[in-house]
């Protein structure tokens, strides 16, 4: 063999020592490129195209829950009455100087509550020590004997205020918000007293029923004063109510003076 040939041998021998490094850079090449691109289809912005009506839809759907939470009671009769009312023929013998849950309202309010006597939304002549925003509807979970029975599968929120009271004697409803509607007003009141005429409504008050009562128009709600002013009322009239978390009550003057005391007889 000549010295040319042994030169172009040699040559190719090399080729091939070093092609199993060649190939497997290859290799390693191919399989880098593979996985960038699986990454780029995972995380690449312009890739993954996420609808946002998809991804608010759950904290929509949460949101709309929360509203619907409780039962809108609609085209309901609605009269007003007041804290130290003692016209019987309009009351149905109801003297308000006392209210399911106080035996002295009158004191515990700072007054009485005259309609055609206010400062604004309040009282004239003296400052409320309790909500002038009050209302009554037709259930009382108290007895004289204590509690009704079964009433923690008849009030929502019992558990609720089970874990607040720190074993005081409560009313699971006294206090409770609603939110009363009228002819696009909306209105904001805490629940103090027990009525219009039927006291152990619940079906209606906290279900879907009509309310029982039959007298005065078939009456479902009382409303103070001040709620009766702010929504422009001028006689009675139809309303829907519904109760709310205070959470979700906004900003009003409902919010001046807040109820918070018990049962006190």
């Amino acid at each position: 063999m000549s010295l040319k040939d042994h030169r172009k041998k040699a040559r190719n021998n090399s080729k091939l020592r070093y092609l199993p490094a060649i190939v497997a850079a290859y290799l390693m090449f191919l399989t880098g490129c593979k996985t960038s691109v699986q990454i780029e289809k995972l995380e690449s912005p312009n890739r993954v195209k996420k609808s946002p009506d998809k991804i608010e839809q759950p904290e929509i759907q949460k949101e709309e829950a929360q509203k619907n939470r409780y039962f809108l009671h609609k085209h309901i009769k609605t009269t007003y009455f007041y804290i130290g009312e003692k016209d019987s023929s309009k009351s149905g013998v109801i003297d308000n100087g006392s209210s399911a849950w106080t035996s002295d309202w009158v004191k515990a309010y700072g007054g009485i509550d005259y309609p055609d006597r206010r400062n604004g939304y309040f009282p004239a002549g003296f400052i409320p020590k309790e909500n002038p925003f009050y209302c009554a509807l037709p259930y009382n979970d108290i007895t004289r004997n204590g509690h009704k029975k079964n009433i923690e599968k008849i009030i929502p929120w019992k558990k609720e205020i089970d874990r607040q009271s720190n074993g005081e004697f409560v009313s699971y409803c006294k206090n409770r918000w609603i939110k009363i509607i009228y002819k696009g007003k909306v209105c904001y009141a805490q629940w103090e007293d027990v009525g219009p005429f039927e006291t152990d409504d619940a079906g209606y008050v906290f279900g879907k029923s009509r309310p029982k009562n039959r007298r005065n128009g078939g009456v479902g709600l009382d409303i103070s004063p001040a709620c009766f002013k702010y929504l422009g009322m001028k006689d009675n009239d139809y309303t829907d109510w519904q109760f709310v978390d205070f959470k979700d009550v906004p900003d009003g003057p409902w919010l001046k003076v807040i109820t918070i005391s018990n049962p006190c007889w």
